[in-house]
């Protein structure tokens, strides 16, 4: 017992550190009150689907989970609110150390020495705790959908374990975002997960109909992919008169009507060129296709077959994949950003490793400076909400992540590793043995 919590004691401190601001949290509601609204629908023979709920609290919205996701957390509709979105925050809280830990050994940051290990972790930790915060704020389920995905992918391609399918294609039912990673391991040839990870997905989405029938549960499944298919006019054009004009979407869907279009914010417009509607969604899915077609540059990059290293690409490659599906899925806000962690650790690992500065060191320490200056420090923590929703209108999360995905495409593993080597006085293979 004593020799668990010497272990873990780092871990318990920070719990109880951040209980008092997770029992806040819990008592505030936040979105989760969306899926608790949602479930008692389920649990009363209503669809959610294609109406403005009344949440609790004054305000009303729409239900966008999967009818998998109602049907789980329906037992929970029947406690006190606070109960479970107390229990939803520690568990998010417990991913998150779970999170550090798993890209640790994708990193294999153990090779470091102490010190740079303690700051690789502090600076992923500042550049990221804005939107790990953001995301006990509003009681979501990113970082969730994160640690599924990030754990699915561990276990399938470092552990070769077929769980790894079942935990990707319950990430999939929860939002459908990690989805992209199917078309990565069939491209891996791991046929074997990609088609335990469909099969899972359907065995998940009829869970439901064993208790409230097939054909309501096919209403519901029909009702929920009306909700989130991508192709809506509202989710292309965009949501721009939503919400605050639009000001909480920051996605490519979000941005190009900014700045392409008569756009404005409380008299402020920034448009460079006024794009009709059809010319607005051409340019918007040229964007898309370009970010989605880039992910061949990262592919082309050939997996080594030695484990240490191959670890490395493998990170290298799903970062990329990661930090480009909050710009490519409409209808992200602030908090879809948490799924920068795993670039940003990347990157992180790249300028700790790169010791000492050379002119490429400090082009990486410019892009991530320009990163933080615009995805962190645009916080209205620091402006204001007034200031802060202009620059929301301004999407300037999108823009501080662009300047990264040059990065980390430049930044690869192998100049990595050939920069390791040079450092240590030896070659990449003896590199590559420690890291195995």
């Amino acid at each position: 017992m004593l020799t668990t919590l010497r272990k873990y004691r780092w871990h318990v401190l920070i719990l109880l550190f951040f209980t008092p601001y997770l029992v806040v949290k819990a008592i505030g509601g936040g979105d989760f009150r969306i899926l608790l609204t949602g479930a008692a629908y389920l649990r009363n023979g209503i669809s959610p689907y294609g109406t403005n709920m009344a949440i609790p609290g004054g305000t009303t919205d729409v239900f966008l989970y999967s009818p998998f996701v109602a049907f789980i957390i329906t037992p929970l509709t029947y406690l006190p609110e606070f109960i479970p979105v107390f229990a939803f925050l520690i568990l998010n809280l417990l991913l998150v150390f779970r999170l550090w830990w798993l890209i640790g050994e994708w990193l294999n940051i153990r090779m470091l020495t102490p010190l740079l290990q303690k700051w690789w972790l502090g600076l992923t930790v500042f550049f990221l705790l804005r939107f790990v915060l953001h995301n006990f704020e509003k009681t979501q389920m990113n970082i969730v959908v994160l640690y599924l995905s990030v754990e699915g992918m561990y276990q399938i391609l470092i552990k070769e374990k077929i769980s790894g399918a079942f935990l990707l294609a319950l990430g999939i039912c929860l939002k459908i975002l990690p989805i992209v990673f199917l078309p990565y391991l069939l491209y891996k040839k791991k046929i074997a997960s990609s088609l335990a990870i469909a099969l899972a997905c359907m065995v998940f989405l009829l869970i439901p109909a064993t208790v409230i029938g097939f054909h309501f549960n096919n209403e519901l499944l029909t009702g929920w992919w009306s909700a989130i298919n991508p192709l809506l006019d509202r989710y292309n054009n965009q949501q721009n008169t939503a919400l605050y004009n639009g000001i909480y979407f920051q996605c490519i869907t979000s941005l190009v009507p900014v700045y392409f279009s008569n756009l404005s914010y409380n008299g402020l417009s920034v448009n460079v060129a006024s794009l009709s509607s059809s010319q607005l969604l051409w340019f918007i899915n040229l964007l898309r296709a370009a970010l989605i077609l880039f992910t061949f540059y990262f592919l082309a990059k050939k997996t080594p077959e030695k484990n240490g290293e191959s670890k490395l690409y493998f990170f290298w490659q799903l970062s990329y994949l990661f930090l480009i599906t909050p710009l490519v899925f409409p209808h992200q806000q602030k908090y879809s950003y948490i799924n920068m962690l795993p670039a940003f650790s990347y990157l992180m690992y790249y300028l700790v490793c790169s010791y000492p500065a050379n002119n490429e060191r400090k082009m990486l320490i410019g892009v991530l400076a320009f990163a933080l200056l615009f995805t962190v420090f645009t916080n209205d923590l620091f402006w204001g909400v007034k200031i802060g929703r202009v620059f929301q209108f301004l999407k300037l999360i999108v823009i501080g992540v662009i300047p990264v995905i040059p990065a980390l495409a430049y930044f690869s593993p192998r100049k990595l590793l050939r920069l390791m080597a040079e450092s240590n006085g030896c070659d990449i293979d003896q590199v590559e043995s420690r890291r195995g």
